[in-house]
């Protein structure tokens, strides 16, 4: 973290002053990883129709009208006051975010904010809308709605206003700020599943009528987050999950005194923000180490 992301914010706050020019020499796992994010973007920019909505929707599968709502624009976007050697893709509802191969970048009133990876979460579900605009092309229309003459308050010899009922992609981006959701309304709910994959599993094996389909869907995803998680903790600190206690215990050591702190005390508020955030995932990853395979070192 202490490359390319904290010479960008070494050098510059905000987006005044010179351009900063960042260069990525990715490994093959990191790289393999950040064309996952990007291959999500390309999906997601695919949609014909992404809406920032300020509200969930109802949860139980019942229709809910579509309500004020935003359009977003996902694609490969500028990035004020830095360059890189790689594609940034981003997503605009006013607020940016772009999507760098260590971090999350919040852009706002002229100010970035880091948003570890760890902690920038992605939930899909479905959202049923009574629609009450144009019907995108690749929306998926399920059945019809309306009132009768007559019925729910309607005047009698009004004619019946249809309404189609839409069946929309819902994502919820979590872990932007202190109790901030940023939801999207996505128009190509295959898509918008599709997004979910490198940040996290969905909901998608679940809106599916077959209980056991959901049930193996939900035993697959918990399997393969626990493996993640479990790889996950050695890859904070940098080591092979084979490694010895020694070497686990000396990683940490050395991660422990590259943020700590004192280290950063005297850089911007930024680097002192991630240097804080890196911290707390190296000592979470080491804790869980300790937690399940003994304490590393201790001899």
């Amino acid at each position: 973290m202490l490359g390319a992301a904290v010479a960008f914010f070494l050098g510059r706050k905000g987006s005044g002053g010179p351009k900063v020019e960042l260069f990525y020499n990715l490994d093959a796992e990191a790289g393999a990883r950040f064309a996952a994010v990007g291959t999500a973007c390309e999906v997601l920019a695919g949609s014909e129709k992404i809406w920032r909505v300020d509200e969930e929707g109802t949860a139980d599968g019942s229709v809910a009208p579509v309500g004020p709502r935003h359009p977003v624009t996902v694609g490969l976007l500028e990035t004020p006051g830095f360059s890189a050697n790689v594609d940034i893709w981003g997503i605009d509802d006013g607020t940016k975010l772009f999507f760098l191969p260590e971090c999350v970048l919040s852009y706002r009133d002229g100010k970035y904010r880091p948003i570890s990876y760890n902690s920038f979460g992605v939930l899909y579900s479905q959202s049923r809308r009574a629609e009450d605009g144009e019907v995108p092309s690749d929306a998926e229309v399920v059945e019809e709605v309306g009132r009768s003459p007559g019925m729910n308050g309607a005047r009698r010899g009004t004619k019946r206003v249809e309404h189609p009922v839409v069946v929309y992609g819902m994502l919820a981006l979590t872990g932007l700020a202190k109790g901030e959701t940023l939801r999207l309304l996505v128009s190509n709910k295959a898509r918008a599943a599709r997004f979910v994959r490198p940040f996290g599993a969905g909901r998608d094996g679940e809106e599916r009528g077959d209980a056991r389909t959901a049930r193996e869907a939900r035993a697959r995803r918990n399997a393969e987050a626990e493996a993640e998680r479990n790889g996950s903790f050695y890859k904070v600190l940098g080591v092979d999950p084979g490694a010895s206690q020694a070497e686990i215990h000396s990683a940490y050591k050395k991660k422990a005194r590259m943020y700590h702190p004192d280290r950063v005390a005297s850089l911007a508020p930024e680097v002192r923000e991630m240097a804080e955030l890196r911290m707390k995932e190296i000592n979470a990853a080491y804790g869980e180490i300790k937690r399940r395979h003994g304490s590393p070192g201790a001899r």
